[in-house]
């Protein structure tokens, strides 16, 4: 093992001692070579063979071909060496050969870079995209989305609302085969206790949403958490944690919510039901 990395380390140090202005130099090369054949040091052969590999490696580095279907012209040529140049730096070998089989365009290969700009690249390119899936089906179409929210009208009385995503196409919103009247992307709700039936075009079944739900003595709630920016508008939401909230309760359950006392009513659009704003868990904050 050490032999081995001694060996590289000393291949190496030939191998700079070749560079001149970062380009192999070949007449250093052989005189490289006929001095460690004439002195023979111990491991020599190991030597040689790791500084050969890297001289390899540097002239293929520095060695471009560039095929074309036919001969393309001097000063054609000039500037595909110019350009190659400005690249891959000065002192670039390039060679240029005539290939029938690229049917088109040109293969440029510069050491392990190969840029392959011919007819024949793109053609099988196209071929392995038709083999893999000549027809990709199409994306399965988004599931539209629908929420509940409510809203303070201009007159102060807080509504409820289903709210559609504006890029689906709604054939109909009804309640008990009720068309309802929608203000932008909004179905406003005539009943708040009665269920929505939303249809869709385009193939997308049809939707049944309830939004009011009963606790463990029947009291009918649906509870909204006002928007930050926005203290007249709410959203549904199942859970509670941190914000303000309004709550549209059915008059049976009584002047408490989630076991808190609200802040103060607001007026209602429908009968039997009252609205009221609360913040969840507000005794102990205060605490």
């Amino acid at each position: 093992m050490k032999n081995s990395k001694q060996a590289r380390r000393n291949g190496k140090a030939l191998f700079r001692s070749c560079l001149v202005e970062d380009r192999l130099d070949e007449a250093r090369v052989r005189a490289v070579v006929r001095k460690v054949l004439e002195q023979k040091p111990r491991g020599c052969f190991a030597v040689l063979s790791y500084f050969l590999r890297l001289v390899k490696a540097e002239t293929q580095r520095r060695a471009a071909v560039v095929e074309s279907t036919t001969v393309l012209t001097s000063d054609l040529r000039i500037q595909i060496s110019e350009k190659l140049g400005r690249i891959y730096g000065l002192g670039l070998a390039v060679e240029f050969m005539e290939n029938a089989a690229l049917l088109g365009g040109l293969r440029v290969q510069v050491g392990s870079d190969v840029y392959d700009g011919s007819l024949r690249s793109r053609l099988n390119q196209l071929a392995t995209a038709f083999a893999a899936d000549p027809f990709p089906p199409p994306p399965p179409p988004k599931k539209p989305h629908c929420r509940f929210v409510c809203y303070e009208e201009i007159d102060g009385r807080w509504t409820v609302a289903l709210a559609v995503e504006a890029d689906q196409d709604v054939q109909s919103v009804r309640q008990e085969n009720n068309e309802l009247s929608v203000k932008g992307c909004c179905y406003i709700l005539k009943d708040i206790s009665a269920e929505v039936t939303v249809e869709f075009k385009g193939g997308h079944p049809p939707q049944s949403l309830q939004l009011l739900k009963e606790d463990k003595k029947e009291h009918k709630f649906a509870v909204f958490k006002m928007r930050k920016d926005w203290k007249s508008e709410g959203q549904k939401v199942k859970t509670l944690s941190s914000g303000e909230y309004v709550v549209f309760a059915h008059k049976s359950c009584g002047k408490r919510i989630n076991k808190e006392p609200p802040i103060e009513p607001g007026r209602c659009r429908y009968d039997d039901f009252s609205v009221h704003f609360f913040l969840p868990f507000r005794k102990q904050r205060e605490g």
